[in-house]
């Protein structure tokens, strides 16, 4: 059996982020984070758009 869980029913407490600092440091790991997911869903495409 396997029990999905939604996107909606957990969610992280984004209050204690109030300084410009600490908001550029988690959105610079949420794009590190999302370019990692894209490169690996991609790895086994078979487009030719990027020659390297």
């Amino acid at each position: 059996m396997v029990a999905e869980v939604s996107l909606h029913e957990a969610d992280l407490d984004w209050s204690a982020l109030t300084e410009p600092d600490e908001v550029a440091g988690v959105l610079d790991l949420l794009g590190r984070a999302t370019a990692k997911i894209h490169c690996v869903s991609d790895e086994g495409s078979d487009q030719a758009l990027v020659r390297f």
